[in-house]
């Protein structure tokens, strides 16, 4: 019975042995398969920027070849437009200065108009005063119509108006 017993004993270590190997194999396999998805992203972004990585360098490829293209292309429209360029800017400049003597030949006739018409103003604004001067005169009665003889009245008629002047003031002989 011994043996029986320690055949059974042997048995169920045997067995729980087993059972402890399979657990361990279960979590180590559990264990493997996080890391191996852990690795198959780390995977798939390393792909992912290897493929960005190449269109990336095939773009610029194209993009420079482009470029030296455009340039062959534009190197003897550069040459052919230094000359035009310079022949430009010699006109530009003497467009400028033209355009600079212009502005101070106006500059010189507008100071030249402004002095004509402040000058003719002030010679305007003196007539003008004497002309209003003269008005008053000639609405005025001479101080000689009143000195006028009476025998020379119609002669002096034309000079003094003496219809006016006969309600206001009274002839004096002399």
């Amino acid at each position: 019975m011994r043996f029986q017993w320690i055949l059974s004993v042997f048995s169920i270590l045997i067995s729980m042995g087993l059972l402890v190997v399979i657990a361990g194999q279960y979590q180590e396999l559990f264990k493997w398969a996080e890391q191996s998805a852990r690795l198959q992203k780390q995977l798939k972004k390393l792909d992912d920027r290897v493929t960005n990585e190449y269109y990336f360098k095939a773009s610029l490829e194209k993009m420079l070849a482009r470029a030296k293209t455009s340039l062959t292309e534009m190197e003897p429209a550069v040459t052919q437009l230094g000359p035009e360029l310079e022949k430009r800017r010699t006109e530009r400049d003497a467009c400028q200065s033209d355009t600079k003597t212009k502005k101070d030949e106006l500059a010189e006739k507008e100071k030249a108009l402004t002095d004509t018409e402040a000058t003719l103003k002030s010679e305007s604004d003196a007539w003008n005063q004497e002309i209003v001067t003269l008005k008053a005169q000639l609405t005025g009665i001479s101080p000689i119509c009143d000195h006028v003889k009476t025998s020379s009245r119609t002669q002096a008629e034309k000079l003094c108006d003496f219809s006016t002047t006969m309600a206001t003031t009274p002839l004096t002989t002399i």
